[in-house]
């Protein structure tokens, strides 16, 4: 599988212990997983079935773009809300 291509999965979120000094989560799947680089915490969602998108980095690493738990509406990146905001202002 080649670096740099877009993943949307579902699984369940754990504290990865691979790499201790780095921030990584796990994500199990059914038929394997995957290290998780996410830009802030998510400890809130461990243990818990998530929805991430992101685009993978490495042999087994994704930088996750978007995390939310299952059954959660799906949040907005940055970019989208200050597009959102761009529209409501009056001109």
């Amino acid at each position: 599988m080649p670096k740099g291509q877009s993943y949307a999965l579902t699984g369940t979120l754990w504290r990865s212990e691979l790499i201790p000094h780095l921030r990584l989560y796990a994500l199990h799947l059914p038929d394997g997983g995957w290290l998780l680089d996410t830009p802030r915490r998510v400890d809130h969602l461990i243990g818990r079935r998530v929805h991430i998108e992101g685009t993978r980095w490495d042999f087994a690493i994704i930088n996750v773009d978007r995390i939310w738990a299952v059954g959660d509406s799906r949040p907005l990146l940055w970019r989208e809300r200050l597009a959102r905001m761009m529209r409501r202002r009056p001109l």
